[in-house]
């Protein structure tokens, strides 16, 4: 098993919060804390999720956390867009991690599950 760092999904997730960070910058302060807050607090529970999917045994509910905080990321990103809280360029950027990281888990989901150890 080699460090959460290391793997592909953990760069994505990472990069996406490069993305959103810096779009977050921009937003207008009444609601920076507020929204750009709640997005970095669900790509770090998504990050948590990722190290927890590494070294566990039973990585499906862990990879399902992954999922799960990344659908909230998309629907927080398309709300600052629609508001105009962050402009279209880095929403395009950002969805298009936010897809590859919910891609990668599902794979890694599927791999899980067929390879799940026998109790």
């Amino acid at each position: 098993m080699g460090l959460h760092t290391d793997t592909e999904i953990y760069r994505t997730a990472y990069e996406l919060f490069t993305v959103a960070t810096t779009a977050a910058r921009n937003m207008p302060r009444d609601v920076k804390l507020l929204v750009g807050g709640k997005i970095r607090d669900e790509l770090l529970v998504a990050f948590d999720a990722i190290y927890l999917a590494n070294v566990a045994k039973d990585k499906v509910p862990h990879i399902e956390g992954v999922r799960r905080s990344i659908l909230r990321v998309e629907l927080l990103l398309r709300q600052s867009v629609d508001m105009r809280f962050i402009t279209r360029t880095a929403y395009g950027r950002a969805v298009l991690l936010t897809r590859s990281v919910g891609k990668q888990a599902t794979a890694w989901k599927k791999y899980s599950a067929s390879h799940a150890p026998v109790a």
